[in-house]
């Protein structure tokens, strides 16, 4: 971890269940709530995390919102292909 909190890059490799999603949701969530400034809604999108298939989407986006529960201010969303543009549009908003 100390590697990756300094700014590395890293290829990770896991068997199911390992914790592959914590390894990078950890170090986004301490990046987020060690800045000197609070984030804000307003301030847009602080990070980006692409998955090949919906269902990892889904699942990528619940780990997320348990990790990031203490943190109130701090809004997990997704975008994901099939759905209509109305709808999507309508849950960024929030």
């Amino acid at each position: 971890f100390p590697a990756l909190l300094g700014g590395a890059s890293c290829i990770l490799g896991a068997a199911t269940g390992s914790g592959k999603t914590l390894a990078y949701l950890l170090p986004i969530a301490h990046h987020l709530l060690t800045r000197h400034k609070r984030p804000e809604r307003s301030d847009g999108a602080y990070a980006v995390i692409l998955v090949p298939t919906h269902e990892l989407v889904v699942q990528v986006a619940e780990e997320a919102q348990r990790v990031l529960r203490p943190w109130h201010w701090l809004v997990v969303g997704t975008l994901r292909g099939g759905e209509r543009r109305k709808a999507e549009k309508a849950r960024l908003r929030k």
